[in-house]
């Protein structure tokens, strides 16, 4: 009968260090797992990285309802947070669970092959 691992010996990896990449390391690392969360650009945030938002950017739900049901966003919070705002909210949410993100993580892949072998 196969045994359970133990709990330092489970490991995990999470690719992208957007929303949905933050709170399933959160959830890994609760449930007693090692986690790497991985992330190619240099910042976490994923559709609100930097380098894919702009200036006067906000969310389309108020903040009450796009935050995460565990931690919600600071009062000083737009009640529409902006870009910014958003960015900051997952560094705090990264930090407060020490998702440990990584974000020199491009280097860390292997390259990939194409089909027809070359690189």
């Amino acid at each position: 009968m196969p045994t359970e691992p133990s709990p330092a010996t489970r490991r995990a990896c999470v690719i992208g260090a957007g929303i949905s990449g933050l709170v399933t390391a959160k959830v890994l690392l609760a449930d007693g797992f090692h986690v790497e969360l991985f992330e190619k650009q240099s910042d976490l945030g994923g559709t609100w990285h930097p380098d894919r938002t702009y200036p006067g950017l906000r969310t389309n739900d108020p903040g009450a309802v796009y935050c995460f049901s565990d931690v919600p966003y600071p009062d000083t919070a737009d009640a529409f947070p902006t870009a910014e705002q958003v960015r900051e909210y997952l560094h705090d949410y990264a930090d407060r669970f020490g998702l440990g993100f990584s974000p020199s993580s491009q280097q860390k892949r292997p390259p990939m092959a194409r089909r027809d072998g070359s690189m």
